[in-house]
Order: C-alpha cells, then structure tokens, then sequence
C-alpha cells in the first residue's frame, strides 16, 4: 500500500494501521528477523564501510549476519567502531569505544553534547 494512504490513516488517529486483505500490522520498508536482506543495500552497506571514519552500532548485539559483517569491514579497511548498546555485544573486543546504556538515552545525550560543542565554538 503506498506510504501517503497509511500517512493520512495515522494523520486521522489509526496509531497502529493494519492491513485491510490480512489484518497485518503495516510498515515501512524494514527487515525483520527471519526475513532475507536486500542484496543491493548490504551490498552497498558493506561498500560505504570500507570508506568510514567511524562506524556507529546502536542498539544491537551485533550477533546477526551477515549485517554484523558492515562493522567488521570498517575495522578492516581502517575505520573505528564506536558501540551504543545497553548490554555486551559480539563484537565488544573490537570497539574504539563502548558508550553503555538505551540507545535513545544515550544518543539524545550524544547529540546534546555534539551540539553544546559546536555553540561553543
């Protein structure tokens, strides 16, 4: 169904649209456990990981392949891993850095720091 007719149910008070031929819950383009990845954005996951700075996890256990490979390649080709998560994660042993604590606390104090840095300037 295209995402503007899901918009205006959920603009019109439906929080939690279903389907009307199945009566599933509808969502946006995600992947969900079980579910096969799309080849061309792994493939382009893994691309732009062997370009980064710094590869940023947060919020998972980085326990599910081949998506926890994107971090390993990072390390690879030079970049750090910067972990945000509220427990250990498989990948804990190759992290620059392990900010602990849920991801939406931590990364709203992330941003808030980032942003009193930059007035500060």
């Amino acid at each position: 169904m295209p995402i503007d007719t899901v918009l205006d149910r959920v603009r019109e008070g439906d929080e939690d649209p279903h389907c009307e031929l199945c009566g599933g819950l509808l969502k946006t383009a995600t992947i969900s456990f079980g579910q096969p990845l799309v080849a061309a954005d792994m493939d382009r996951a893994l691309e732009e990981s062997r370009l980064c700075d710094v590869c940023l996890a947060v919020g998972s256990t980085l326990s599910v392949w081949p998506a926890a490979g994107v971090p390993v390649e990072a390390i690879r080709h030079g970049g750090r891993l910067v972990i945000i998560n509220e427990g250990v994660t498989d990948l804990d042993g190759m992290a620059s850095l392990i900010l602990s604590g849920k991801a939406g606390t931590v990364m709203t104090e992330l941003a808030a720091g980032l942003l009193g840095a930059e007035d500060s300037r």
